[in-house]
């Protein structure tokens, strides 16, 4: 990952900031979901799954230089509070 930002123009880079898996809400698993944005040329993801950030517990183990994976989360909780008001 080293470098991405500055090998590529800003124009240039694709970010998904708002991904599920099947550690909440979402049908894939994080392995899936990595390689797809690998496939669709995505240079920034971030899995955003409900209340819990145990996807990235399963993908500690891969190694990735080419997609920056910013550590995200949904709160759930806070988006219910929001709503009463």
């Amino acid at each position: 990952m080293e470098g991405l930002l500055k090998e590529k123009d800003l124009k240039d880079i694709v970010c998904d900031l708002h991904i599920h898996t099947s550690c909440s809400d979402g049908g894939k698993e994080a392995s899936f979901v990595l390689e797809k944005a690998r496939q669709q040329g995505v240079s920034i993801i971030s899995i955003t799954d409900h209340n819990n950030i145990d996807a990235y517990s399963k993908l500690k183990d891969t190694y990735c230089k080419d997609i920056l994976m910013i550590t995200g989360t949904f709160i759930k909780k806070l988006d219910r509070l929001r709503r009463k008001k």
